[in-house]
C-alpha cells in the first residue's frame, strides 16, 4: 500500500503560474522542468507512486 504524504501543498497563484510556466518549457535543465510537474501533481494531492508513474522517474527523486 503506498504512503500518503503527510504535507498539503498549496500554491498561489503565482507561484503556480511560475511552476506551470516552467514545467512547459524545453529548455531549461530536465531536472527543473521534472521538478516544476512534481510540485504541480503533488498540489492536486496525487500520491508520490502516481506521480513518479506520470513523469517516468523514480519515486525516490519524487519523495524529495
Amino acid at each position: 500500500m503506498p504512503r500518503s504524504s503527510p504535507y498539503l501543498i498549496e500554491l498561489t497563484t503565482p507561484v503556480r503560474n511560475e511552476l506551470e510556466s516552467r514545467a512547459q518549457k524545453y529548455t531549461p535543465p530536465c531536472r527543473d522542468v521534472i521538478r516544476a510537474k512534481a510540485i504541480l501533481l503533488a498540489a492536486q494531492g496525487l500520491p508520490n507512486d502516481a506521480i513518479a508513474s506520470r513523469l517516468d522517474t523514480p519515486r525516490q527523486i519524487v519523495s524529495k
